[in-house]
């Protein structure tokens, strides 16, 4: 199967969020045929390649796995700290969940017995290499707070890329997702409410990608709790001082936390403290 091919049948899947979907996108793109549909981009190779971050990207590949699109083989513990997890593309599920939304294409499950697509990524490390294409390297992701403290200082969103890159859509624009229209509507009305500031009518493109980032990391995909997550942000880092939109502040924090500890301790930290928080503002 070619990869135009590959593509087309993963851009069919439904149920999943615009990053997820990207990112099933790339893994297929990525996928060499001559090596039995496998590769090995990085965690950050395919951050860049949908300008979020690498949490954003491990989020995504959680809710992938869950849905069986995609499967993982651990294999990073003990002495194979550098050996890299296998990610395995369901495509013959994939296929089996399209056509049950009337999505049939001229494959067929039969016709793909004998594929076996195989993505081969590394946590945390840049691949040089990449059978016969090659992976470009990625530079530094982030420069975070040396001092972060429980009220984490504002950094600034420039040393943060990923927020500083453009977004695939503006608000005017009819792909714009309507989850994320409501999100900055709830965003304008806390900044208002909060800080007596008023937010742009449209959101920068930073906006657009602190907000997708949120509802990955913070599964924030309703009103209620999308408010609560504003919220959470100011207790969490006190007020602002020169950025005001406080889901952009909440995510530099994150990257900024997760960067100066390590992988994980930011989700550790923050999303464990949303959930306490989330539980006590619904009760």
């Amino acid at each position: 199967m070619n990869m135009n091919d590959r593509i087309n049948i993963v851009k069919k899947v439904q149920g999943v969020t615009p990053i997820q979907k990207s990112l099933l996108v790339f893994l297929a793109f990525y996928a060499s045929e001559q090596n039995h549909y496998t590769c090995w981009p990085s965690q950050k190779t395919l951050a860049q390649d949908i300008s979020t971050s690498p949490n954003v990207i491990r989020s995504a590949l959680k809710e992938l796995e869950r849905q069986n699109l995609i499967s993982i083989k651990r294999e990073r513990d003990g002495s194979n700290r550098n050996k890299p997890n296998r990610y395995t593309v369901e495509l013959i599920e994939i296929i089996r969940k399209t056509s049950e939304v009337g999505n049939e294409d001229t494959y067929t499950v039969d016709n793909l017995a004998s594929d076996n697509c195989v993505i081969k990524t590394e946590v945390g490390n840049e691949i040089t290499h990449g059978g016969e294409r090659g992976y470009p390297q990625v530079g530094n992701e982030v420069t975070p707070n040396k001092n972060i403290t429980r009220k984490e200082q504002e950094t600034g969103v420039e040393n943060t890329s990923y927020l500083s890159t453009t977004p695939d859509y503006s608000l005017e624009d009819s792909l714009f997702p309507e989850q994320l229209k409501s999100f900055y509507e709830i965003i304008k009305k806390h900044s208002i409410k909060g800080y007596g500031k008023k937010l742009p009518v449209v959101p920068f493109g930073r906006d657009v990608k602190a907000m997708e980032c949120a509802i990955e990391l913070f599964d924030v995909h309703d009103e209620l709790s999308q408010k609560a997550l504003c919220e959470f942000s100011e207790k969490e880092l006190g007020p602002p001082n020169k950025v005001w939109n406080p889901i952009v502040r909440l995510i530099m924090a994150y990257e900024g936390f997760d960067n100066q500890n390590g992988i994980g301790f930011a989700e550790n930290r923050f999303k464990r403290d949303f959930e306490l928080f989330y539980e006590a503002f619904t009760s």
